[in-house]
């Protein structure tokens, strides 16, 4: 192609190149992140962890709350945050909209509304 004059071929192949190497090398970066959700009859414990790091936040369950913040929007993806006492900790950022929304639904019921805890479905370990 470059013979008969379509150089400039090249030069669009070669960015398309390096973008795609760089899409695959971001997306095996995120596959590090995950995060652990523990709920007792007292707290709940969160543990985000990354290639390297860790946060860890703990809430008051009789004082928390678990929302989904933001409309529905491919531009803007809604957020899954867990609220207790002016804190609060997003949750499942990784996570596709259908799965975020999901996984509030199953949230919701364990850790109840503000001063409220339900009971555990599930006994003590």
């Amino acid at each position: 192609m470059a013979l008969r004059g379509f150089w400039p071929v090249l030069v669009f192949a070669g960015l398309e190149m390096l973008l795609l190497g760089w899409a695959l090398y971001a997306s095996l970066q995120r596959r590090h992140r995950g995060e652990t959700i523990e709920i007792t009859e007292d707290s709940i414990d969160i543990e985000g962890h990354a290639r390297g790091s860790s946060v860890h936040s703990v809430f008051p369950r009789h004082w928390a709350q678990v929302r989904l913040r933001g409309d529905v929007s491919p531009l803007r993806p809604t957020r899954l945050v867990i609220e207790s006492g002016g804190r609060s900790c997003e949750i499942g950022s990784f996570l596709t909209e259908q799965e975020r929304q999901h996984l509030a639904v199953r949230l919701a019921p364990l850790i109840g509304r503000m001063a409220e805890s339900p009971k555990l479905p599930f006994g003590k370990p």
